[in-house]
């Protein structure tokens, strides 16, 4: 890959990544603006139970590679 070719895509790369930005930027603000005036949802449970959920997933998860893990040492 010659010089030139790897500094036009560092430029095009940077172009990306601040486009990126400014739209995730603009999205949390424009978003935080179009819920200023909506009633706010009520999500004790569902966070309550999604986080058991990722809990179990993690449990199950620790409970697999663990051994396997202690196996290879």
């Amino acid at each position: 890959m010659d010089e030139l070719t790897r500094v036009m895509g560092m430029c095009v790369g940077g172009v990306l990544q601040v486009l990126a930005v400014v739209v995730y930027v603009v999205a949390i603000f424009g978003g935080q603006a179009l819920m200023r005036h909506r009633e706010r949802f009520d999500l004790r449970y569902p966070l309550a139970a999604w986080n058991l959920l990722l809990s179990l997933f993690s449990f199950i998860g620790m409970a697999r590679v663990v051994p396997h893990f202690l196996y290879l040492m």
